[in-house]
């Protein structure tokens, strides 16, 4: 008996389930800056038009509560904040709904939006996952080919209207980090899906980041994108750096707090 796929099998399972039902009882309650997350979250949803497919509705917005928590928490140290892998938007705006919940006067400056607006690169032999074809033959193979992902820049820029000082960062990381201006960031997301990227990032954010500052990252452990993982791993055993990975299969770095005065 052949095994069904995993995403297949919860696409299956969610469909024509009350899934609104099960999203009120599961984050109507919760709340982020003193204000409900759940209507900011499908207003957001609504205004990058992201899929709604049924059975990532709950993960995507469990994920996108945390991150919420995470730049509420980062917002108040005063520094700059980057994504690094756009795609439509989605977690960009919350972040900066987040921010303007904090600072009513918030317009988006110093927040980078940095992605290929191209989708995604090639893959690495780190990124590749084990397939079986139908001869019973393991293949090692890249889940998605590159250019999967891609929303070009202005239609993303459309949906930040409400945010006009927000910067709009196009090019392929890590190369494209040199255009960034020296900043000090609080807050960083990375969601670039593969190893290479995940690396650069890596790199050049953690030397940037404030006392307390917060880099959060979407796909530690995607089974769809392995490499994410490993160069976090792999950065991370260098540096020596304690981190957390969450259920959600994010991962969380937070800069060391400042020694107190002498």
């Amino acid at each position: 008996m052949v095994q069904e796929d995993p995403l297949s099998l919860l696409d299956r399972v969610h469909r024509g389930a009350d899934i609104k039902t099960h999203a009120e009882i599961l984050f109507g309650g919760l709340r982020v800056a003193e204000r409900p997350f759940l209507p900011m979250f499908l207003e957001c949803m609504a205004a990058t038009r992201t899929p709604t497919v049924a059975w990532k509705v709950l993960r995507r917005a469990l994920r996108a509560y945390q991150l919420a928590r995470y730049v509420e928490r980062a917002a108040p140290l005063g520094g700059a904040m980057a994504e690094c892998g756009v795609f439509n938007g989605l977690t960009s705006l919350i972040a900066c709904r987040v921010r303007r919940m904090l600072d009513p006067g918030f317009r988006g400056a110093d927040f980078f939006l940095v992605d290929s607006y191209e989708g995604l690169s090639e893959s690495r032999e780190q990124d590749f996952i084990d397939v079986m074809g139908k001869d019973g033959r393991i293949a090692r193979v890249a889940s998605h080919h590159a250019g999967h992902f891609a929303v070009d820049m202005d239609t993303v820029r459309s949906r930040f209207a409400e945010f006009p000082e927000a910067t709009f960062v196009k090019g392929w990381i890590p190369q494209v980090l040199a255009q960034l201006p020296e900043r000090k960031y609080a807050f960083v997301h990375i969601d670039v899906d593969l190893y290479e990227p995940t690396r650069g990032a890596l790199a050049y954010f953690q030397p940037r980041m404030l006392p307390g500052g917060v880099i959060l990252n979407d796909d530690f452990s995607t089974p769809l994108f392995p490499g994410a993982g490993k160069a976090w791993i792999e950065h991370f055993d260098r540096a020596a750096a304690p981190y957390v990975v969450l259920d959600t299969g994010q991962s969380v770095y937070m800069a060391p707090a400042a020694p107190p005065a002498a």
